[in-house]
């Protein structure tokens, strides 16, 4: 498998990325130009870190439309998420008291406000809260990519690689990648979270392949919350897709990836071990 995924994952090296979104767990190396070009972004799971969504925007200033999609979050949810959250850094700071500083941000700091900080989103942007599930299952608690695309389509004039897509949705995106294939043409870039790729090689190699006819890999990242499976990647992984057309010859450059992953602030879990592929 080592050196399957290897060759499959090995990115192409290009001049312009850059890191968007939080410290450790939550941000993505992708390539700077689409952020511009883009008319829409999708931001697939949310939770409590929509700093992506919020630095994207930052970055565009193309009058970007931005759609949220996740249910296992509400206005009320955050209302009450720093109880859970004070909770959590007790635990946490129990069984691991060296790195109370970290829990103390990941909990605390970050989920001090939350109410305010969504409800400020909305007011400084063009944004749209969809409270369900990103899935082609059929049921209210869901919306398919096909009804996503639907209401995209009647709100927006979209061109041509317009549309940038992060998904982080816990395994759902085996589900729904097939699907998106039809919508290919609007999407630039995919920034994908994805899980449990030890226990779903198959697919996670079949849908790679399948991206890949359309979209060059530009980055891979190991979340080291997630186990290694080999020497080069962890069970889960955030790999950046660039369509392919978007890709000049000038844009093909050394790329130093050692000193990129040997950011501080790029590991995910600073609490444990972190180990990068090696390109």
């Amino acid at each position: 498998m080592s050196s399957t995924l290897y060759n499959l994952l090995t990115p192409k090296p290009i001049k312009d990325l850059v890191r968007i979104g939080s410290d450790f767990d939550g941000g993505y190396f992708i390539k700077q130009s689409t952020i511009h070009q883009s008319k829409v972004l999708i931001g697939l799971g949310v939770f409590i870190n929509w700093e992506f969504e919020t630095e994207f925007n930052n970055y565009n200033k193309n009058n970007l439309h931005t759609y949220l999609v996740d249910a296992s979050v509400s206005p009320k949810f955050y209302k009450t998420y720093f109880i859970k959250a004070i909770a959590k850094f007790g635990y946490y700071s129990i069984k691991q008291p060296l790195h109370i500083p970290f829990f103390f941000k990941k909990y605390i700091i970050n989920s001090i406000g939350l109410s305010k900080k969504w409800n400020q989103f909305f007011v400084n942007n063009k944004a749209i809260f969809i409270q369900k599930f990103f899935s082609n299952k059929n049921d209210n608690l869901f919306i398919s990519p096909t009804e996503l695309f639907i209401k995209i389509l009647s709100e927006n004039e979209l061109t041509e690689n317009s549309v940038f897509v992060k998904m982080d949705i816990e395994g759902s995106e085996y589900d729904v990648l097939n699907e998106l294939e039809k919508y290919y043409k609007y999407i630039n870039c995919f920034a994908i979270e994805w899980h449990n790729v030890d226990e779903r090689k198959e697919q996670f190699i079949n849908l790679v392949t399948q991206l890949k006819q359309a979209f060059d890999i530009v980055f891979v990242h190991n979340n080291n919350y997630a186990k290694m499976i080999d020497e080069n990647f962890a069970a889960s992984m955030e790999i950046t897709f660039v369509k392919k057309d978007l890709i000049a010859k000038s844009d093909n450059v050394k790329v130093d990836y050692k000193q990129m992953y040997s950011n501080k602030n790029s590991v995910c879990n600073p609490t444990k071990k972190d180990i990068q592929p090696t390109f």
